[in-house]
């Protein structure tokens, strides 16, 4: 069965972008060969770890904006509502597995977390759909992808596995509501959990 982190298979490195590639040939990116596998998020693509820390990194001495406590099957989280951000990661389409094109980003995203500025934190990670397909079919599938998200994180970056949660919304929470169908509704969202002390 193939690994839906897309393992390395022996002679395999990741490339800077983030993208397997062996010693004799690039891997090309599957959207480049059929464009009709991946599933287009249309949201920030290769957010830069710069960007994803401004805007996750807790204020200091600010106020947090309104915390925001979710259940999640092993028990509740609150985060920060002002201190989240959603990021495009290509998957296969209908499908958990990531597609070379999701490295870069989520490579971004490791660096930012094991950054000085957000090493001390934990994080929610947050599958969103559309609204296509049967809701709890929906539900299922973006709780997959969190998980793999999560998963690359620590596989790759050495991501604390006790600093992320992983989470599932399916097509409760679309960000374009106007458009259920919408592209933009597809979206992976990282979001600030606040200390409990």
């Amino acid at each position: 069965a193939e690994s839906p982190l897309n393992e390395l298979a022996p002679g395999q490195t990741l490339s800077p972008k983030g993208t397997k590639a062996t010693s004799e040939q690039p891997l090309v990116p599957s959207q480049q060969q059929n464009p009709d596998v991946t599933e287009q998020n249309f949201g920030q693509t290769d957010v830069p770890a710069t960007d994803i820390i401004r805007e996750l990194a807790p204020i200091v001495g600010g106020n947090p904006g309104a915390p925001v406590v979710i259940q999640t099957p092993n028990g509740s989280v609150t985060t920060d509502s002002e201190r989240a951000i959603d990021l495009t990661v290509y998957f296969a389409y209908d499908s958990a597995r990531l597609l070379p094109e999701a490295r870069a980003q989520l490579d971004a995203l490791g660096y930012a977390l094991n950054s000085p500025e957000l090493l001390p934190y934990s994080f929610l990670i947050a599958g969103h759909t559309d609204a296509a397909g049967p809701a709890d079919y929906n539900l299922d599938l973006s709780i997959r992808r969190a998980i793999v998200v999560a998963e690359y994180l620590i596989q790759y970056h050495g991501i604390a596995p006790n600093r992320l949660v992983a989470h599932g919304w399916g097509e409760s929470r679309l960000k374009v509501p106007s458009d259920p169908g919408s592209g933009a509704n597809r979206r992976v969202e990282v979001s600030l959990i606040l200390p409990t002390y």
